[in-house]
Formats: structure tokens, sequence, C-alpha cells
């Protein structure tokens, strides 16, 4: 992260900290008190949650330390020992400590795929449980699939496979409830949602309900883009076309109140750390104020202090939700998104869009830009879990690939490439080191660490980068011994 909170990309990362800018020579003044104060704090949260502050040295080191510090364990120090200078306070409780796990994990992002399930359909949505036990996805073939893990391997195995109601062009987005016992999904529909019991037995026919808002509409057509459930599982929040948010109470069994949010289609809400507490991107760009476009998807931290914001103009941002933005910044962003006139569904990214200047009193805390690509769909992004730190911004993109950034270095931590399409939704296993990628080519892919893999997957990967004792692709199948013996003399020869 640039600490003079400088506007000026870092590299090719695509990194910026917010600030005025001095056009035509590329000098750029500090950023305003209030964001460099929020820049510094997020630094320093990361930094002491992901560990990146301490030295803890290797993992061998750190369970030396914690071995020595169990009751019992009789430490005699030897001369010239390499143990001399092993910090072992922070050590005193027998365990890692959270900022340890969350280092040791970061250093093992994942990085290649298997894939769980390759259809001949467009796949929209992917969820984990929250206990992160089953894997749930939704496809334009109207059927939601649920994936669990079997075998030694780990391997996801379809578990069920259930046929959608209702389903205009296709799934839009899909919910699980706490308890798991109930999934939500929206479609371009009749003013409604629908939920399924999982529990109850496939050919009943109560297993749906159909949950409606009581009230007429002007519009032909309407569609929820967005559906989020409460942490209680009490409420479910829908952002919909006609611009409002609708709330749901599912105790009652009703529809309780609409908020007229926005100008526009509300394309992303979510709840915060509190029920009570929610947010919501429209395509009228506003959220806090900033984007040059509409927001595609909104997520906010397990602390709820911080949300951030994919966008149609290319750009992820960063919000301290402490520092509202000014009514002259939000009748900016109105305006540059009034002047968009390029449809994101059909057409490349205008050149206007890729090589421009932050809008005057930009609120957000941090910008990332360039690695990433916003076409065609309601593209997803996300903070990593919270054993990484939520150190981590993960989105999908139009070029087939999932793209990690280091929201503490302002880097490009990763770019999981392997899709023949856009990928619309990633998720990231709630207390496991795997991805989830789900793409319009009908892949469902994993990501995992394979210490085997140097540097970046490939997309046609068939072990061929591997070593011997690999014996499985991609898909599971058994590689050849004769073809693998073969692919490792060109190696060698190369």
């Amino acid at each position: 992260m640039d600490t003079a909170g400088s506007s000026r990309m870092n590299g090719s990362n695509g990194f910026y900290a917010n600030s005025s800018f001095s056009s035509g020579n590329f000098r750029f003044k500090a950023a305003k008190p209030l964001l460099q104060s929020s820049q510094d704090y997020l630094k320093g949260e990361l930094g002491m949650r992901s560990g990146a502050l301490h030295n803890f040295g290797s993992i061998v080191s750190c369970v030396q330390g914690r071995e020595m510090c169990a009751p019992g364990f009789v430490y005699r120090k030897k001369r010239n020992s390499p143990l001399d200078s092993l910090h072992l306070s922070h050590l005193a409780c027998g365990g890692f400590s959270t900022p340890q796990k969350a280092y040791f994990a970061n250093s093992f992002i994942p990085n290649r795929r298997k894939v769980i399930a390759k259809l001949r359909t467009k796949t929209f949505c992917c969820q984990y449980t929250q206990n992160g036990d089953a894997l749930f996805t939704a496809s334009q073939d109207e059927k939601i699939r649920i994936f669990k893990r079997k075998g030694y391997r780990r391997k996801y195995e379809i578990s069920a496979e259930i046929l959608a109601p209702v389903v205009g062009w296709s799934i839009l987005d899909l919910v699980i409830s706490p308890d798991s016992k109930h999934c939500v999904y929206s479609t371009w529909s009749d003013k409604c949602m629908f939920q399924c019991n999982l529990e109850s037995p496939a050919e009943n026919d109560e297993r749906w309900s159909m949950l409606c808002i009581n009230e007429d509409f002007d519009t032909e057509r309407f569609a929820f883009f967005s559906i989020k459930i409460s942490h209680d599982g009490a409420q479910l929040v829908g952002g919909a076309s006609d611009g409002n948010i609708y709330t749901y109470d599912r105790e009652r069994g009703e529809f309780y109140s609409k908020i007229a949010a926005h100008e526009d289609d509300v394309n992303s809400v979510c709840i915060g750390f509190d029920d009570h507490v929610f947010f919501s991107g429209s395509d009228d760009g506003i959220s806090f104020a900033g984007h040059r476009d509409g927001i595609t998807f909104i997520d906010v931290n397990d602390d709820g202090r911080y949300i951030l914001t994919n966008s149609k103009d290319q750009t992820i941002k960063l919000w301290d939700i402490r520092r509202f933005s000014s009514e002259a910044a939000q009748e900016r962003t109105k305006k540059s998104v009034s002047r968009q006139f390029w449809d994101y569904r059909y057409e490349p990214v205008p050149r206007k869009l890729t090589y421009c200047e932050p809008l005057e009193d930009d609120g957000s805390v941090c910008t990332f830009k360039g690695s990433h690509l916003v076409l065609h769909t309601l593209i997803h992004a996300r903070f990593s879990p919270a054993y990484t730190g939520q150190r981590y911004i993960y989105t999908g993109c139009a070029r087939g690939s999932c793209v990690l950034y280091d929201i503490l270095t302002g880097t490009t931590k990763a770019q999981l490439q392997g899709h023949q399409a856009v990928v619309r939704e990633c998720v990231w296993h709630p207390f496991e080191n795997e991805i989830v990628t789900a793409a319009w080519d009908g892949v469902t892919a994993l990501w995992r660490y394979d210490q085997r893999v140097r540097r970046n997957t490939n997309p046609e990967s068939d072990g061929g980068d591997l070593e011997s004792e690999d014996t499985t692709d991609e898909f599971y199948r058994k590689i050849d011994p004769q073809l693998q013996r073969k692919k490792k003399r060109r190696r060698l020869c190369t």
C-alpha cells in the first residue's frame, strides 16, 4: 500500500490509494487527512490480524517453540544451539496464535485446480454452507446441485440434484440458511423468491414455497438480482430490478418492508455485522461516492467496518463505512454514471474508462484495477475468510480467471487461470484453504495448494507440470504411467 496515499499505479498491480490528482505530469498530492488515517488504520489492522507485522520464521521453528512450552518439557540450552535466538514468550500458551495461523495459511494460496463438474450450460452461482460441509451450485439448466466431499482425496461428488420450479432465463442468486435446512433462489419471475426445504423428500410437492410480494407492480418484468439471509436466519433481504430493497420475515412468512434505495436496478445487497444494518449497490453507481459506472457486487468484512464494491468501471474500491460521502461527491458520481452509454453485456470496455483519473472527492480508502475485467454479467468480489486475516480481495473475471488482490501490499497476489469463459462467482471455503470457481463454460473448479506447481497453473494441465507421483489430472482421470515418463523425459531434455 502506498503510504503517501497517491493515486499512482503500483507497477502493473493495479492499486492506488485515493487522493487529488495532478494531471499531465504524473505528480500527485498527499491524501486527505481523514482518508490517510483510514489507510493507516487499515494497514495496521490487517498487518496485525494476518501476522504480516511479525517475523514468525518457519513453521518448523514455531512448532519447536510450541513443544518447548508444553507442560513437562525440560529445555536444556546447548552451547551454540540454533534455538538460542528463538523467542518463546509468544508461544507460552502451547498453541499457535491467530496471527500465526493466518501468516502460515497465507503462505499456501491455492494454485492448482480440479474439476468438480462440467456442464453444457452456464453456471451462475456457487455457495458453501455456513459450516463448510457442502457446496451448492446453480446453473442455467434450472438445476441446483449439492456436492459433498468423499474419500481420502476429499473429492467433491454430487449428493443431490434439485430441479427449480420456476426459472426465467437463469437462476440469478442463491443463498443457504445458517442451519443448512433451506435454500432460497431468485430469478426473473413474478415478484417472488423460491424457498426449498432440503430435509423434505424430493417427491414431496410441498418441498418448495413461493415468497411473494403482496402488492401490484407497474412493470411486467421483475427480478431480485441479489438476496441475502440474516445471520440468525430470520429474515431475507433482496435487491430488486425496480430500485427497491425488500425484507422478508421467514417466521411470519411475509414481506414487511420496502425501501426506495436507488434510482436504478439494485444489483447487490449484503448484511453487515449486525442484522439490522445492510448495504446495497446499484446501477446508479451509488453505495459510497466514487465509482464512474454501476456497481455489480458489494461485500462487507467480518467486523463490519469496511465494505468493497466491484464496478463496471473496472475497479474494486474499499470503503470505510465511518467516512460518509458528501452530497457534492454523490452528484459527481451520478453525473459520471449518466454519461456512460456502453452496454457491458455486449460491448468492450471504453478506452475512457481504462485510462481515467479518480473522481474528485472520491472517498474510498483504496482502489484496485488492471488485473480483472468486468463484462457480460454481474461479477462478484469478496473479502477472503477470517482465517487469512481477511488480507485479500478475490474476484471473478471476464477473462476466465479468479484474481486475488493483496490489500496490505496493493499487489496482485495470484491469478487462477483455467476457464474458457467468464467466471461470475468464486467462493473461498470458510475454514479450509480452497477456492471454488463457477464459470459460463459450464465448469465448476476447485483450487487447492499444490507445492509441485511452481508458478502459474496451466489451463490445459493434464499433469505434465507435476512430478510423477501425481496420478490424476484435473478431471480425476488416471494419468498413463508411460505418458508420464515421456513428459518427464521431455522436461529433462528441455
